[in-house]
């Protein structure tokens, strides 16, 4: 109840710190292209070239505009679903740390009420999205209870993001893999590498089919 009533104090300081950045409409314009079966192209007619960013954001806004959606509509919605599943996540490590509910319930007031952090639940682009992914990443690597394959899946939306939550969660796949060697859990190794490997090789294959290199 009471983590109810934080994650909803979050969303309404989040909505009224709602905006929309410039930069947000490049993805929109990329969004628009695709949904309407033109490409993932600046321009229509040209070839596909990634002026973008944020691949899986970009193909969510795709199949909301397909849907009927507006863009800025769809973006603020992703955003805000993602501000409250980054809240989650975060009473989650804080808990499992601290052993301690009300100091969870704490931590996440404290972060639900940052000003930079509620703002990004809106602005258009994908912040919100890859902070969420990145958290439950973590959740499941730093917790007494680790989850391999759910890092790894995780892990794997974070990238499709943004390339660059890679080094975010370097560190945290690096301690885990020592873990779990540590402990002769090999086939959860595995399994956790196998689903990290293909995940971003599909990544990087689609990159190379659509934009050649």
């Amino acid at each position: 109840m009471l983590l109810a009533l934080v994650i909803g104090a979050g969303l309404a300081f989040a909505w009224a710190r709602r905006f929309v950045q410039d930069d947000a409409f490049i993805s929109f314009r990329y969004a628009e292209h695709f949904a309407h079966g033109q490409g993932l192209t600046w321009n229509v007619g040209e070839p596909p070239i990634e002026g973008f960013t944020n691949m899986l954001f970009v193909l969510l806004l795709a199949a909301a505009i397909r849907l009927g959606s507006d863009p800025i509509v769809a973006s603020a919605a992703i955003g805000l679903v993602s501000f409250v599943l980054s809240l989650l996540a975060t009473h989650k490590i804080a808990e499992g740390l601290l052993a301690s509910r009300p100091l969870a319930l704490a931590c996440t007031l404290i972060v639900a009420t940052n000003a930079s952090f509620a703002a990004y639940a809106t602005g258009g682009l994908e912040t919100q999205l890859t902070t969420a992914f990145v958290m439950w990443a973590l959740a499941f690597s730093l917790t007494e209870k680790k989850q391999p394959v759910l890092f790894a899946v995780a892990s794997v939306l974070a990238v499709w993001t943004r390339l660059d939550a890679a080094l975010l969660l370097a560190p945290a796949a690096v301690m885990l893999a020592r873990d779990l060697a540590r402990e002769r859990a090999w086939p959860k190794l595995g399994a956790s590498a196998l689903v990290s490997v293909v995940g971003v090789g599909a990544l990087l294959a689609i990159k190379m089919r659509v934009f050649g290199e």
